[in-house]
């Protein structure tokens, strides 16, 4: 995704670099990243209101869950110092970035747009979709799955897959098949990557829908579902750069994966707003984005219930690969979930997996 605009970065680079070489009196000022002293894998939004060494924990085990263990390091190699150098600068100044990703489709910008409206025109949205054969697939195929087919006939056109996932079904599908297509594919030496780090958006929004549903109205919980989902979407961008970096200067050593676990959780968040405001996303939409510098102390609004579905699912995930004790999950949603819905809506999760694992024993 990023492979040209990297070449041209680390090009220039190389080209600089021999310009020094060949006028040593010139003093040149060193631009190094420091890795080791911004970006702390212990530091959190919440870390207020949450045991440091629990919040720790939890992060360690989750980061460990998407790109496996990693040793904590204080010092790079100089390839590696140049790699994330440029990566964190084109992160500070994301209109780059911006500038490669794919454009939003038709379907997806009008979903967006009619999210508020109940009373929106299907057919409208339906002809936007027959141009799309890659979104009109996966709305049929999820029509066909065995969560929403309701007889043995395959359901072969886009108003029967309207009839069975309804309004709310088939905006939810193609948003996830847009955002699906930022997710990496091919992860190299971190193949379960894209896969972990997918379960984990669907899952994030899904938990937000219920919770925001539950707690205010329909209409809510499918604000909570877009955000949720659209939230996660600065780890698959990230995770993508550095490894199209490596790519880009043959670098035949595996990504480290300690120092992408610290980018993601500095710059993620921020990459994201960048972007949700690029695509001209509505202001609700970016409201309810889940903000690193807030402590989500009551559902106030339906970024709380992002946060909340957030955890809930890093949760369930660190406890499904058995990385923390349940009783340490439930320690630490003692102290960072904020209502009794979000608190049970957990232990019905947490509990499912327990029930899982007793009958395969």
């Amino acid at each position: 995704m990023f492979i040209r605009l990297l070449k041209n970065i680390f090009t220039n680079k190389r080209t600089q670099q021999q310009s020094t070489e060949l006028a040593p009196a010139q003093s040149s000022t060193s631009d190094n990243f420091r890795f080791s002293s911004q970006l702390e894998l212990t530091k959190d939004h919440n870390s207020q209101l949450v045991d440091n060494s629990l919040q720790h924990a939890v992060d360690t085990a989750f980061y460990d869950y998407l790109l496996g263990a990693s040793e904590q390091q204080s010092k790079m190699t100089e390839m590696e110092q140049t790699i994330y150098n440029q990566v964190d600068q084109l992160l500070a100044q994301p209109d780059t970035i911006i500038n490669e990703l794919p454009a939003m489709p038709h379907s997806v910008a009008t979903m967006i747009s009619m999210m508020n409206n109940d009373d929106f025109n299907t057919q409208t949205l339906l002809d936007l979709i027959k141009q799309e054969p890659a979104v009109s697939a996966a709305i049929l195929a999820l029509a066909n799955s065995p969560m929403f087919r309701r007889s043995e006939k395959p359901v072969s056109g886009l108003k029967s897959a309207f009839v069975q996932l309804g309004a709310n079904g088939i905006k939810e599908c193609v948003l996830m098949n847009f955002i699906k297509r930022f997710n990496p594919a091919d992860a190299g030496y971190f193949q379960s990557f894209g896969e972990n780090l997918w379960e984990h958006a669907q899952q994030s929004a899904l938990f937000a829908k219920q919770l925001a549903t539950e707690e205010l109205n329909p209409q809510a919980g499918n604000l909570a579902f877009l955000a949720g989902l659209i939230n996660q979407l600065g780890k698959m961008i990230i995770f993508q750069l550095v490894v199209d970096a490596y790519k880009v200067v043959n670098a035949n050593v595996e990504p480290n994966s300690f120092f992408i676990k610290a980018i993601m959780r500095q710059r993620g968040s921020e990459l994201i707003l960048a972007i949700a405001k690029h695509w001209n996303l509505p202001k609700a939409l970016i409201d309810a984005l889940e903000d690193p510098k807030r402590v989500y102390m009551s559902y106030d609004s339906i970024a709380a219930f992002v946060s909340q579905g957030s955890t809930i699912s890093q949760l369930e995930c660190i406890c499904q690969a058995e990385l923390l004790s349940s009783d340490i999950c439930v320690q630490y949603a003692n102290q960072k979930l904020i209502s009794p819905e979000a608190s049970t809506l957990l232990y019905d999760v947490l509990g499912e997996i327990e029930k899982n694992k007793q009958s395969d024993e």
